[in-house]
């Protein structure tokens, strides 16, 4: 496993993307930080909430045309292109707080602008890898990436705390804007050897053939039973992953800790994401599945024990920190599945279309519990939610057994 991680490091364009890739999740991970407390000021939380839902929508409607764009361009320009209007809209957002020009309308649409952007950032940005990493070392390259981000979820709001101590709002912005040009450095002096695609669509009929061109990479996942596979699971997972930062603050209230206990748990999620994903890098491309397998498996578990252990504190904490461990030792598996599974030419394609099926888990996986939790008991809530992860998971397993055991990756 090491030795995998010594040839990523080695590889200058490799650590380059990673590096780059680790930047934008701080700064984007910033800047979300600092627009809570904004908002929060302003007493407008109900304008941070609309810009979830906002992002959950432009995935869901625009997503599979943006992505058809994304599959027929030069990735690198794609990328520079969204790093650089990032940067420029993002320096824009902070001169805006810092100069008082409190105008929601202004501040939303810079918000959503950037929100676009890093939609065409994300799956452009995991098609590189099949440029520059050989094929035994996808699946490692995914665990550090995934290991990066969920590290930049503990730094950066902890580190945007400490900055608003001493300074603005707007200085966190600003700090967003520069790891954009970072960014954007890094990827300008990779090897240019990333693929170009032009637009082969087919003049008799150009709009037909463009909406079905669009929805190329549900399509691709649709008729592959391994792909299908991946992304259902993948949803089950996130409804998980939602409906545990509802319960966090549920159980805190519950047993009518302090806010800071949040935080705690906050990190001890952090922490056992980190350590999920590094492991999940050991898997080899014969045993992604499996990896799979074992997280689902272990993660229906936790999900049955935590609502008996919400008594307790410290094994409650332990609980959570097992749910987070094997819901991230999946996550370099299911990325490597769709690099090892899918033709680069709609590879942004099928990206967006399983990215866009896990943020609807999240976003259900949050509203239910938050539902349940406005009806029912949290012991009960939780139960509901534990037994609804176990049954989907059970269900995917029996209907999908043969691919979880019996499979074949070619890499085309």
């Amino acid at each position: 496993m090491f030795k995998k991680y010594k040839e990523i490091f080695r590889s200058k364009d490799l650590f380059k993307i990673l590096i780059a890739s680790s930047f934008s999740n701080f700064g984007d991970w910033m800047q979300n930080t600092a627009l809570l407390v904004y908002f929060t000021n302003l007493d407008r939380l109900d304008i941070y909430a609309a810009l979830t839902t906002i992002r959950v929508v432009l995935m869901l409607v625009f997503m599979p045309i943006i992505s058809n764009f994304l599959d027929k361009m030069n990735s690198k320009y794609i990328l520079l292109f969204s790093d650089i209007l990032r940067f420029a809209i993002t320096m824009i957002l902070g001169l805006l707080i810092y100069f008082n020009l409190d105008s929601i309308n202004l501040i939303l649409i810079t918000s959503v602008l950037n929100i676009i952007l890093g939609l065409m950032f994300l799956p452009v940005h995991k098609s590189l890898i099949l440029n520059f990493a050989k094929n035994e070392n996808i699946n490692t390259f995914n665990s550090l990436e995934a290991s990066s981000s969920n590290l930049m979820l503990i730094l950066a709001p902890s580190l945007t705390g400490i900055l608003l101590i001493y300074f603005t709002i707007s200085t966190a912005i600003f700090v967003n804007a520069i790891t954009f040009l970072i960014s954007f450095i890094l990827i300008a002096n990779l090897a240019d050897n990333c693929f170009s695609k032009k637009n082969m669509l087919d003049e008799a009929n150009p709009l037909t053939t463009f909406f079905g061109e669009s929805l190329a990479g549900f399509k691709h996942i649709l008729n592959s039973k391994l792909l299908f596979t991946n992304c259902t699971t993948g949803f089950v997972f996130s409804f998980g992953v939602g409906s545990v930062w509802i319960f966090i603050s549920a159980v805190v209230n519950s047993l009518k800790l302090t806010n800071s206990f949040i935080g705690y748990y906050t990190s001890v999620v952090g922490i056992g994401s980190i350590l999920g994903s590094l492991v999940g890098g050991k898997a080899e491309n014969s045993s992604l599945l499996h990896y799979i397998q074992i997280s689902s498996l272990f993660f229906g578990v936790c999900f049955v024990i935590w609502p008996h252990s919400i008594d307790s504190i410290f094994f409650s904490m332990f609980i959570v920190f097992l749910i987070s461990f094997f819901g991230c030792l999946s996550e370099p598996a299911s990325i490597s599945i769709l690099h090892n599974n899918t033709d680069p030419s709609v590879f942004s394609r099928t990206f967006s279309s399983f990215d866009t099926v896990s943020m609807l888990g999240l976003c259900l996986g949050s509203n239910i519990s938050a539902l349940l939790l406005k009806k029912v008991s949290l012991k009960t809530s939780l139960l509901t939610v534990s037994f609804t992860i176990s049954t989907l998971f059970l269900i995917i397993l029996l209907n999908h057994k043969k691919n979880y055991f019996n499979i074949q990756f070619n890499r085309r």
